[in-house]
């Protein structure tokens, strides 16, 4: 299968959680024996892009952009010479999808949204009024005419049906991908750790940052640890200047630091008040890190509550201050969870098993679209 992904970053090592799922997923896709290529919005190609590609037989098309989308010339050129099976459209509000969407129906090639939490109504009520007007104009019809829509979570699922109706073509959710080098595994705790990490992107409200400040400010004998980045805003400098002396906030770590860091630490604690699915999280589950997380709008909470593989914690910050020094003081249980994570991480997330799901969602939706050229599945 021709396979045509858009909506990621520019580079496979920018800190973002959709970012990285959809280039775990490219990669596998193409292991699996399908020709993925990416379009990137932009004139200049990246060089560690490039090279990343050709190491696992990825094609990456730069096209530039304007007000209106893609250039259409370029993009014009780009579907007639990869000639997409399925285009595979991630994130939402971004109106050179839109433009695209309306190219590709003409031209009956099907293509699919992952939203990765876009529709969630705390994000859609940021610039309300703005989005309102989007969505009823553009979003909501790119929704409806895609031949089909994959939720991460039965929750998104039902986020995505408020937000477009009963007119999108929902499909079973599939989970993101997560991918851990072999041998990699959470190093146990020989008694006198006491570090909390965290990563990920330093937005406040959504990832919580100002939780996890207030917690470590009422538990001073454990070091938090939050390794990542963000716009200098003036909320971020005075949230950092505030923060406790166990409170670091540190550059964002890649391949073997980041696994040095999930292995070595004593748990993993997870502040974020909404996440389509945190894959940071997930992965320090994968490693066996025992993770410990305060009630949101995610699935991980809920994941990790009812599969017994975590520690949900208390919403009142004091109170899960408490509840994680207790967590600290005893390591069979931190042993235990962690164990049982890994397991449960490894059966549901694997990278290859996700990558084959989607492909399936994929032969549905070019089952279900308009009649067009025989695909090559």
């Amino acid at each position: 299968m021709r396979i045509l992904h858009l909506g990621t970053g520019l580079s496979p090592e920018e800190v973002n959680g959709v970012n990285a799922v959809v280039w775990i997923l490219a990669e596998e896709q193409s292991r699996l024996g399908h020709q993925v290529a990416f379009l990137m919005g932009a004139k200049t190609p990246v060089p560690e892009t490039e090279a990343f590609c050709k190491a696992f037989s990825i094609k990456v098309f730069w096209v530039p952009t304007n007000s209106l989308g893609y250039r259409s010339g370029s993009v014009q050129r780009v579907l007639e010479s990869f000639s997409p099976d399925v285009v595979h459209m991630h994130s939402v509000f971004i109106p050179a999808q839109a433009t695209l969407a309306r190219l590709l129906r003409r031209k009956r090639i099907p293509y699919v949204i992952s939203p990765h939490g876009g529709c969630s109504p705390r994000i859609l009520e940021r610039r309300r009024w703005k989005k309102w007007l989007y969505s009823f104009l553009i979003e909501k019809p790119r929704f409806r005419r895609a031949a089909a829509v994959v939720p991460l979570t039965p929750l998104e699922r039902n986020e995505v049906l408020a937000f477009a109706g009963e007119g999108a073509r929902l499909s079973t959710p599939v989970g993101n991908p997560i991918r851990i080098p072999e041998g990699v595994s959470w190093n146990g705790d020989p008694g006198n750790c006491r570090k909390v990490v965290a990563l990920g992107r330093y937005a406040i409200a959504q990832k919580g940052l100002d939780r996890f400040v207030e917690i470590a400010r009422h538990l001073p004998t454990a070091d938090f640890c939050i390794y990542g980045k963000g716009d200098p805003a003036k909320e971020l400098r005075e949230l950092i200047a505030g923060a406790p002396p166990n409170v670091s906030f540190l550059p964002p770590v890649y391949g073997a630091e980041k696994w040095e860091v999930l292995k070595s630490a004593a748990l993993y604690l997870q502040t974020s008040r909404w996440e389509g699915f945190g894959i940071s999280v997930a992965e320090a589950v994968a490693v066996g890190l025992p993770c410990a997380t305060l009630p949101g709008d995610e699935p991980m909470w809920e994941i990790l509550r009812q599969t017994g593989t975590g520690f949900s914690l208390s919403n009142d910050l004091k109170r899960a201050a408490a509840e994680i020094e207790e967590i600290l003081a005893d390591r069979d249980s931190r042993r235990l969870r962690g164990a049982l994570g890994a397991r449960y991480a490894r059966e549901n997330w694997s990278a290859a098993s996700v990558a084959e799901a989607m492909v399936h969602r994929y032969e549905e939706a070019i089952c279900k679209s308009l009649p067009r050229r025989h695909s090559r599945i």
